[in-house]
C-alpha cells in the first residue's frame, strides 16, 4: 500500500510517501531493492533493507511531491 504525508494534502503541499513492501517469497529478500513511485513527472526512490520471507515492510521514499489540483 501507499500512504501520504500529508493524508489529504491541498494543493501545492509538498508530500511526502512510504510504500509498504510485502515479501511473498519463501525466501528473505536481501537488503537493497529499490522501491519507485511516479507521481506525475517527479520519480521518486526509497531503498529497503532485509526483508523476511511473508514480512512487510514499510519504506519511506527520499524526496517530495508538490500536490497538483486535479
Amino acid at each position: 500500500s501507499l500512504t501520504t504525508d500529508p493524508a489529504h494534502p491541498a494543493v501545492g503541499a509538498e508530500v511526502s510517501f512510504t510504500v509498504a513492501v510485502h515479501n511473498r517469497g519463501t525466501s528473505d529478500a536481501p537488503a537493497g531493492t529499490v522501491t519507485r513511485v511516479q507521481a506525475g513527472t517527479t520519480t521518486l526512490d526509497g531503498t529497503t533493507g532485509r526483508i523476511a520471507a511473508g514480512a512487510t515492510v514499510n519504506v519511506p521514499i527520499a524526496g517530495t511531491w508538490k500536490a497538483a489540483g486535479g
